[in-house]
């Protein structure tokens, strides 16, 4: 599985990545939302799954799950 995370506290992160390669999966890690939002605006959108941090420097997880559920425009 294709993960995402994303948290602002780097050894959060880091753990999350570890613990996830452990058991097979292949995780990709954001230090920021826009980070996140770059690769997911980046095709193709290749993540099974995203881990998000709540309160991030630069935005929230409600927002980020937000803008995930906006309509394509095109």
């Amino acid at each position: 599985m294709r993960i995402a995370a994303l948290d602002d506290d780097l050894l959060q992160l880091e753990f999350i990545g570890q613990v996830l390669q452990a058991q097979g999966h292949s995780c990709q890690m954001f230090e920021t939302g826009a980070a996140l939002l770059a690769a997911l605006n980046t095709p193709p959108l290749a993540f099974d799954l995203l881990i998000v941090d709540w309160e991030l420097p630069d935005t929230s997880g409600p927002d980020i799950v937000h803008w995930l559920r906006q309509p394509l425009s095109g």
